[in-house]
């Protein structure tokens, strides 16, 4: 009986998974979108500012998402956190198929 209490305690306090996927949705939305707007220099920026541009969105979404989700905004990085034991397989099979819809749907969007 204490296995089961202690899995169930386990499942109380974790994160709901909405909040999660939206997170990892909308960062790694934006930061295809801006590598995109970026590489075909639609915003006008020139190429020696390009890296100071995706880091920076790197960095806003790590600081705004990592307290949500873990900021696994590259499946790379989930499949290597699944590897270590860090995430669940379930999750890491969750975050990368996210990835691949969010940059999907920017993709129809632009």
């Amino acid at each position: 009986m204490s296995v089961l209490n202690a899995a169930l305690a386990k499942c109380a306090n974790a994160a709901p998974i909405v909040p999660k996927l939206l997170m990892e949705f909308t960062g790694t939305f934006f930061l295809c979108a801006v590598i995109a707007h970026v590489a075909s220099n639609e915003a006008g920026l020139h190429a020696e500012f390009a890296p100071f541009a995706i880091g920076l969105t790197l960095m806003v979404f790590v600081y705004a998402g990592a307290h949500v989700s873990g900021a696994n905004y590259n499946p790379a990085v989930s499949l290597a956190l699944c590897m270590r034991g860090a995430l669940p397989f379930i999750d890491m099979i969750m975050c990368v198929r996210l990835a691949a819809v969010s940059s999907q749907s920017y993709r129809s969007c632009h």
